[in-house]
């Protein structure tokens, strides 16, 4: 598993930040941060948030570190951050002390009340500079709510509701594609559904903006009951791997689909696609295991 749970000092004892290793709607189209890709879902019973690794300066050199990490509040809040930024700095800083402000927040606060004037301030401290463009996404639950709340940040002041985000370069080709959320017929989106849809949207945008987007996956749930998990980079990566070859079968079949004879249509579908679903139905994220074991609500961790 690639994270821990440190306790912070003096107001940073107000929360408990899970670090990676390394350190219902769609949101309409926006103006893209020059690297990265983050993308956020609601799922029935709460939400996931997952960023990739690669970090590319403007000066082409290219790194590798988290942009992603989760937290608790002690008034009984939990909460993921991702973030996709032209200055890597300016986004933790400023994702610190958004950080900080939902963590000691009264609970009557709403979300959008809380996270503006830190983003204003911030924004206004730049005076005549034009300050460097950062996008957050925020996945939020409070204890005794029946929904995760998903909402895309921006500053100076846009804090905006959706059930489906994708934010930084790759967006613009995992936008088209966030419709794969919706549940087919009665059925809910629940949180192994979502991030297998998760990895096949990573997959297209590390291959399509390759330049921006790479690296491992770092994705965390979090769910209304308190359960919380970090997704293990391994599980993420697999569940990658099965939508590079799901892409490369589609491509196949679509080449035959629209090379032959509509009467033949029923002959094209390869014994592929029949291994294809099934390596799907087996796929497993034993990280999930550990929404049912880490219950904040209950544990004692949150007072």
């Amino acid at each position: 598993m690639g994270g821990k749970i440190d306790t912070a000092d003096q107001e940073w004892r107000q929360a408990i930040r899970c670090h990676p290793k390394n350190l219902l709607s769609v949101v309409p189209l926006r103006r893209r941060s020059g690297m990265t890709i983050a993308i956020g879902t609601i799922f029935d019973g709460g939400a996931i948030v997952c960023a990739d690794t690669k970090v590319s300066a403007s000066d082409g050199a290219t790194t590798y570190g988290s942009k992603a990490f989760m937290g608790v509040s002690r008034t009984r809040r939990m909460y993921a951050l991702a973030d996709s930024a032209e200055d890597a700095y300016a986004a933790k800083m400023l994702g610190g002390e958004i950080s900080t402000a939902i963590s000691v927040a009264d609970k009557s606060f709403r979300v959008e009340e809380t996270i503006k004037p830190v983003m204003e301030r911030w924004y206004n401290s730049y005076h005549h500079i034009q300050p460097p463009q950062i996008q957050f996404l925020l996945a939020f639950i409070q204890e005794s709510w029946e929904r995760a709340m998903l909402y895309y940040c921006e500053p100076p002041s846009t804090v905006a509701y959706g059930s489906h985000i994708a934010i930084g370069k790759g967006s613009r080709v995992v936008d088209p594609h966030l419709g794969i959320f919706s549940p087919t017929q009665k059925e809910k989106l629940d949180a192994k559904s979502a991030l297998i849809k998760l990895a096949y949207l990573m997959h297209l945008a590390k291959t399509d903006e390759g330049a921006a987007c790479g690296g491992d996956t770092h994705a965390f749930v979090i769910g209304v009951d308190g359960g919380f998990a970090l997704v293990d980079d391994a599980e993420m990566r697999e569940a990658e791997n099965l939508a590079k070859k799901l892409t490369e079968l589609m491509g196949m079949e679509l080449r035959k689909i629209t090379s032959i004879r509509p009467n033949d249509l029923s002959k094209t579908f390869s014994k592929a696609s029949s291994e294809i679903r099934e390596a799907y139905r087996n796929l497993t994220f034993k990280s999930l295991e550990l929404m049912e074991k880490n219950k904040l609500w209950k544990i004692g961790t949150v007072a």
